[in-house]
């Protein structure tokens, strides 16, 4: 079941008040999302959450008149008690901002803000009405908290991830020469509206060339016979993202660029072997880059072997050289190793997994080795 939202804010008070923050001030995105149930998208019109310390006190929101009714609504039926300040647009934010900080006495507090996501708009706001305020990064203890998935995170996720594979799977029968790379973007998101369903990401259709890029953008190059084909796409349900790359061969392809995909199935493998509880993030890493380095193609990895993934589709924690976080039960992160050989090409094998009490569990399930769709 969902962790209640009350129970979220309690969880994010302990926190706040063992590193000494006044309150949390979060911009309109995943965090609030997480607190509130709110879905809400920054604008030219300043929207706040305020998230005191203390267990007494109320958190408050602060936001446009024409944004209330809606947030009204959303709030009553997701049962979250704020409070809320809202304005008009020809008095702007001002006076209530100035009414919150009186009446949450946010004078002189830390104030715990989202360093990624504050604008200099919000920022100026703060620092001319919280008089003698002080700012601290709250981001890790935000991302803490989202760490460890609850089964209904997990759940949504699961879904999320069947739903990817729907789509790649889609694809697979207008995946042909002579198309471009772009049409089949576009194809993607025509399946995904099909569906009812909003894409992770403007998805990656890397052919020939393009896949030595990682983030190759799709271009209106046409595929060709003997192109191996990168495919990197994902699909949303309820707010949880999904991610999935898997690799098309068009006919036979160039022997190294089969050699480096039979590698990277290897360092795929390796790294979701790794995955256990009490492991540091860094060891996935490790395993995976390694098979790539024994192969003579280490240079030719060029980024971490995993992100975290949930209410936004990078996040903590990230499998990488260096962090050395224990993966705990609730985890759920990307495997995707991938060797790029510039002008000729590349592979990239990228699945899901979830740490669970006695091992990982591997989320996505689609197989590894390219596809051929002239064989289907």
């Amino acid at each position: 079941m969902d962790l209640p939202f009350p129970q979220r804010r309690e969880r994010l008070q302990e926190r706040l008040r063992a590193r000494g923050v006044g309150c949390a001030v979060l911009m309109p995105g995943p965090n609030l999302l997480y607190l509130t149930g709110l879905r809400l998208v920054p604008s030219e019109r300043i929207v706040l959450g305020f998230f005191p310390a203390e267990a007494a006190k109320e958190p408050a929101l602060l936001l446009p008149e024409l944004e209330r009714p809606r947030v009204e609504a959303e709030l009553a039926a997701a049962q979250v008690n704020l409070k809320l300040y809202s304005y008009r647009d020809e008095e702007g934010p001002d006076g209530s901002l100035a009414r919150l900080v009186r009446d949450l006495a946010l004078g002189g507090r830390t104030l715990g803000v989202e360093f990624r996501a504050l604008r200099l708009l919000e920022a100026s706001q703060l620092e001319r009405r919280v008089p003698g305020g002080r700012i601290e990064n709250v981001d890790p203890l935000l991302y803490e908290l989202r760490m460890r998935k609850d089964p209904s995170e997990v759940e949504r996720l699961r879904h999320a991830l069947a739903l990817t594979e729907e789509l790649f799977s889609g694809l697979l029968g207008f995946m042909e020469p002579g198309r471009t790379e772009r049409e089949l973007a576009k194809r993607l998101q025509i399946l995904a509206l099909e569906r009812g369903l909003d894409l992770s990401f403007g998805p990656i259709i890397a052919s020939g060339p393009n896949g030595g890029s990682p983030h190759a953008v799709p271009t209106e190059r046409a595929l060709q016979p003997g192109d191996l084909v990168t495919v990197d796409v994902g699909a949303m349900w309820e707010d949880y993202y999904g991610d999935l790359t898997r690799n098309v061969a068009l006919g036979e392809i160039d022997p190294e660029l089969q050699k480096i995909h039979t590698i990277v199935e290897e360092a795929n493998a390796a790294g979701r072997e790794a995955c256990k509880p009490g492991v540091p993030a860094q060891e996935v890493d490790r395993a995976a880059r390694g098979v790539i380095e024994r192969a003579g193609y280490g240079p030719y990895f060029l980024h971490r072997t995993g992100h975290g993934l949930g209410l936004e589709v990078h996040e903590p924690p990230y499998m990488m050289e260096g962090n050395e976080q224990p993966l705990e039960p609730g985890m759920v992160f990307t495997v995707e190793p991938g060797i790029y050989l510039p002008g000729r090409g590349g592979a990239r094998v990228e699945d899901v997994v979830l740490i669970t009490e006695t091992g990982a569990e591997t989320l996505t399930s689609l197989p590894r080795t390219p596809f051929r769709p002239e064989a289907a």
